[in-house]
């Protein structure tokens, strides 16, 4: 006996259901035509115009999760809002590791002049457990004791 596979809706999201309606947009339209209902019921609106306010929710659920260049527009908005975030917490400045392809940096390093006032002291014995030192010159710096 074969196994039976179990399908899930985020699969058959892009599956089309109508000439151009897909399984996203239906449930999109779904949604928001039950959100606009229970506000309408809520609201007491009833009649004819309970009818044109579901067709306007179920129209508003198709438009946002409409495909347009490769994103839905509510997939826009959720990255817009994350971008803008961003910006908020981390500032305008871009840092080598938030550009794409770019691997850790590690330790950041500064340039230093030669013959400036850091110099790097080497030990003359080998396989000393003592690191090598850096040391600076504070004559050079300006504030020398």
């Amino acid at each position: 006996m074969p196994y039976r596979q179990i399908e899930e809706i985020r699969d058959r999201k892009g599956e089309k259901m109508m000439l151009f309606l897909t399984m996203e947009n239906v449930v999109g339209g779904g949604a928001f035509a039950l959100v606009f209902f229970m506000l309408s019921a809520m609201l007491g609106i009833g009649g004819l115009l309970r009818w044109v306010v579901l067709v306007i929710g179920i129209l508003m659920g198709i438009i946002i999760t409409f495909d347009v260049g490769g994103l839905a527009l509510y997939d826009r908005a959720i990255w817009w809002l994350r971008g803008q975030m961003r910006r908020r917490v981390a500032g305008e400045r871009i840092s080598p590791e938030m550009l794409a392809g770019t691997g850790d940096t590690g330790q950041r390093e500064r340039a230093m002049r030669v013959g400036g006032p850091i110099r790097i002291v080497r030990t003359s014995q080998r396989g000393s457990a003592r690191p090598t030192r850096v040391t600076i010159d504070r004559r050079k710096i300006g504030g020398g004791s």
